[in-house]
Parts: structure tokens; sequence; C-alpha cells
């Protein structure tokens, strides 16, 4: 379906745009980078493509990653971090997947990385005004994809424990990987058949391992270097 988004400058010299909501923007350049954001809620309402929580990366081997998660996870800074190790960017947020295919659909934006995931990814100095961080403030030579490409390689659940004394995995059969994909899934209810049918496909043939970690970066090298870490 076809949405259409009314943007003007308000009175006061401000741009409002009107959407699902009505945001008002002091700046053009805040206008400018929450508007991705703004088109993902839209495309999360899709019918034909299943619709992830997840981050999302392409290793420089052609390697498709997604790195579904909770907000408090750590994905976002993990995608941050195979930014850094080398990948090219599809999303932190929003990543949709064909039925059948497993084609990834890539919804590229600034990254949201608080101040603990910056210092993680030692951007010391940045902005904190916004928690915005565009992934060319990561590595200047990244690529951000969008649409469709290849199919899903693997699948990443990561969750980010600084006590932890090193990298821990596991790799997770069939159902248990239908369990934990589960709460990822943002458009189930209107996806139906086609979602689940997709949600299944995910589940049986690609690899999904939940990691546990205490360094986004030395993960990151990890999983560009030698793929997942051996269960342990």
């Amino acid at each position: 379906p076809t949405v259409v988004f009314d943007v003007e400058p308000d009175e006061s010299g401000c741009i409002m745009l009107q959407a699902a909501d009505v945001w008002r923007f002091e700046l053009r350049e805040s206008f400018l980078v929450q508007l991705p954001g703004v088109n993902n809620d839209f495309a999360a309402h899709s019918h034909r493509t299943l619709v992830l929580h997840a981050g999302a990366v392409r290793t420089p081997d052609g390697r498709l990653i997604l790195l579904p998660g909770a907000a408090d996870a750590g994905k976002s800074t993990l995608t941050g971090a195979m930014i850094q190790a080398g990948c090219h960017y599809l999303g932190d947020e929003l990543v949709g997947v064909r039925v059948d295919t497993l084609a990834v659909s890539g919804f590229p934006r600034a990254l949201v990385l608080d101040a603990s995931s910056r210092r993680a990814l030692g951007l010391h100095g940045t902005d904190l005004s916004s928690p915005h961080v565009r992934a060319s403030e990561l590595r200047p030579a990244v690529e951000s994809i969008e649409g469709g490409v290849g199919a899903v390689s693997e699948i990443i659940m990561p969750t980010f424990d600084p006590v932890v004394p090193a990298i821990a995995a596991e790799s997770l059969g069939p159902l248990e990987s239908l369990r934990a994909l589960l709460p990822a899934v943002i458009n189930l209810a209107r996806s139906v058949d086609d979602g689940w049918r997709t949600l299944c496909q995910l589940a049986e043939p690609v690899p999904v391992t939940t990691i546990t970690h205490p360094s986004s970066q030395d993960l990151a090298e990890q999983l560009v270097t030698d793929g997942a870490p051996n269960e342990n």
C-alpha cells in the first residue's frame, strides 16, 4: 500500500512531519535523520515480508548475518562493531526477510547508540545531543544497502554481559530457533501464513546461535574472520 507523508515548515521555521503521528523538528538535520525511521515503521506493516527487530550486516566475504535481540541486548552496538570490522550495513532496527527465498531487505538508517555504546565502539567526543550515529561515522567506506539482497546466511542472537570471562555460544535446533526468533517478529499478525512459513524456513536450515559476550568489538572481529564461535 502507498502511504503519503505531509512535510512542511511551520511559522517558526520548524519542520512538521505528519504521518501516523505528527512530528516537529527544530532542525532540518534532525528531520533528515529521523525520516528513515518513520519509513521503517511503515515498512513493518508489510503483509508479504517477515519483519524482524534486528540488526543486519553483510560481511566482506558476502555472508548476510541477522542480529535479532531485545532493546537492551546490545544488538546495535554489535552491529556498529561489525561495521567497524569491515561489514556493510543493512539496518540496526528493522530487517525484512522474503518468504521462500529468505532474501534480506535492508532498511538502513542512522544507528541509535547511547553513551555506553559509543564508548564501547571508541566514539569518543561525539555529539551526545542526538542518539543517532551515521554508519559512515563508524567506518567511512561502509556501504548502506537498501532493498533486497541475498538470502540470510546465519543468525546471531547476542547478549552483552561485561562480567562473563569469555564468549559463550550455543547452537539452537529448529524448534529452539523458532521459539527464540518469535519475540523478534514485528508483523506476524499481518503477514499470517507467509510470515509463519518464512519464520519456519529461517528456523530450519539457517544456523541460529545465541552468544553471550563481554566485548562487542572482539565478537565482531571473530564473526567476520572465523564465523560464529564453537559452542562451549
